[in-house]
């Protein structure tokens, strides 16, 4: 495998971004091309990594010629067709990126240091975000950067239903806190972005590596596009910003 830029020497504007872009979608049908403010859903993210001044490249991995003509038109590169089995439900995102990088690398024969994966479910995710979340990755020379936002509510009080609708606590903890403030800070992965080195990725069986930091954005900008109520927020808040 070759490099455009090895070990720890990343040139920062060489990172590969890869948006992973399925046709299929349960929750809403043909997903990733519903109009959102009069634009496709992924136009967002391939805006978003062209204006990053990190990126070098943007390639969208996807099995859809419909999705492949608004990726090109949007600026993206679209250099491959995924196969039909990386396209089902099933599918993981990190078989996605691992097939890209592949294909990639059977195609140029060389592949960049790094990459960024930039879910298009995530149109609130901008060029600052992607920008400041490879920073921490070149700053802190991790193994990968995954995008956070905190949990609202506290962990401890979680529950799980049982028989007949009884309450029981999800993980019973000594000493639960009764107020919010009082509880320790929680995150989730908010699926907006992951950085990664090249060779961790083609080296290992996950997409992040041991070393991995945390990038946390804000609940607004953290927005997955999973169903219906989503796509009516995304596109309130989208009418208010500049």
């Amino acid at each position: 495998m070759t490099l455009l830029s090895g070990g720890d020497n990343l040139g920062i504007d060489e990172l590969l971004a890869i948006v992973p872009a399925r046709g299929g979608s349960k929750g809403i049908p043909r997903k990733n091309l519903r109009l959102l403010a009069g634009r496709p859903l992924l136009s967002y993210t391939i805006d978003a990594a062209l204006r990053a001044s990190h990126v070098g490249r943007v390639i969208v991995s996807t099995d859809d010629d419909e999705i492949a003509a608004i990726a090109v038109a949007s600026g993206a590169e679209v250099p491959f067709r995924r196969p039909a089995a990386l396209g089902t439900d099933d599918a993981t995102t990190f078989a996605v990126v691992r097939h890209a990088l592949e294909t990639l690398m059977a195609q140029d024969g060389r592949v960049a240091p790094g990459i960024v994966v930039l879910q298009p479910t995530s149109p609130l995710r901008t060029a600052a975000h992607i920008d400041a979340a490879i920073d921490l990755w070149l700053r802190t020379r991790a193994d990968s950067v995954v995008a956070l936002r905190q949990i609202e509510h506290p962990l401890e009080w979680a529950v799980s239903l049982g028989a007949d609708a009884r309450v029981a606590p999800l993980s019973p903890v000594e000493g639960t806190p009764t107020r919010r403030q009082d509880a320790a800070i929680a995150y989730w992965p908010n699926g907006a972005l992951y950085v990664s080195r090249t060779a961790g990725v083609l080296g290992r069986d996950a997409l992040l590596g041991p070393d991995t930091r945390g990038y946390v954005m804000t609940a607004e900008d953290s927005i997955d596009i999973d169903g219906e109520l989503d796509l009516l927020l995304a596109e309130a808040i989208l009418s208010r910003r500049p």
